[in-house]
């Protein structure tokens, strides 16, 4: 599953991810992928992600920022400290991280 909001669009990255958990056999997604989110170049990755992590107990692998050049230079993504994100998901096997400003994986 990809998630993913136009820049300019009425959808935040937050209510899309809060309506695709409403549909139904969302809590066995397996693999996601966190396309652009409200403002990448100037934020981090959507925290409901991290909050929310409980309503995805099967998922196996996570893509934070896979986005095009046209939602965002791979440059101007910003990241954080992505091992918070990590543990929230303890089956994860597998994680792809685009975007290197500020990233950290503790």
């Amino acid at each position: 599953v990809r998630l993913s909001v136009e820049y300019d669009g009425d959808m935040t990255w937050e209510n899309l991810f809060h309506q695709y958990l409403s549909l139904p056999g969302a809590e066995n997604t397996r693999a996601l992928s966190v396309g652009a989110w409200d403002e990448p170049f100037e934020a981090t990755y959507p925290p409901v992600l991290l909050r929310d992590a409980h309503r995805l107990p099967h998922l196996r692998a996570l893509f934070v920022g896979e986005m095009s050049s046209e939602e965002c230079e791979l440059s101007w993504i910003q990241q954080t400290d992505l091992g918070p994100l990590a543990r929230a998901f303890p089956e994860l096997t597998y994680l792809q991280i685009r975007g290197g400003e500020g990233l950290r994986l503790t």
